[in-house]
């Protein structure tokens, strides 16, 4: 059977390598009107050099990917300083920080970088009851 597969973005990442095969993290199109995935599969390079397909999963929407990273980092996968660093420049990253350490947490890095903002805005998914709008 012939595959019709497209990498999307040059998003490709090797995660391991052995022999004639790797395991390979890539944005996929499967077909000319399919959506694109987030596909961790395995590849064999045959004798002429080209790629052979192997088994995989194909993530089908998004939540698929941060349940994957979630329960990584939950079970000790990957170095902490790592992780911190990959996520740093972020736009959210400080602003979640402030969310998820405690005040104590919070005191002892502000204590170590005092010039630190920490500060962070409530989600805007606060209800407003409109009886108390009117009563003001």
């Amino acid at each position: 059977m012939d595959f019709n597969m497209k990498i999307i973005d040059n998003f490709d990442f090797v995660l391991e390598e052995k022999g004639n095969s790797f395991t390979s993290l890539r944005k996929l199109k499967w077909s000319d009107n399919s959506d694109t995935k987030l596909d961790i599969r395995k590849y064999m390079i045959n004798s002429d050099g080209d790629e052979v397909i192997g088994k995989g999963v194909g993530f089908m929407t998004e939540n698929g990917p941060n349940e994957l990273v979630k329960v990584l980092i939950e079970n000790d996968y990957g170095k902490t300083e790592e992780i911190l660093n990959a996520v740093k420049d972020r736009k959210d990253f400080m602003s979640n920080l402030g969310k998820v350490l405690s005040d104590s947490q919070l005191s002892d890095v502000q204590a170590v970088n005092p010039d630190l903002d920490l500060s962070y805005e409530e989600d805007e998914d606060i209800f407003y009851d409109p009886r108390e709008l009117v009563n003001e």
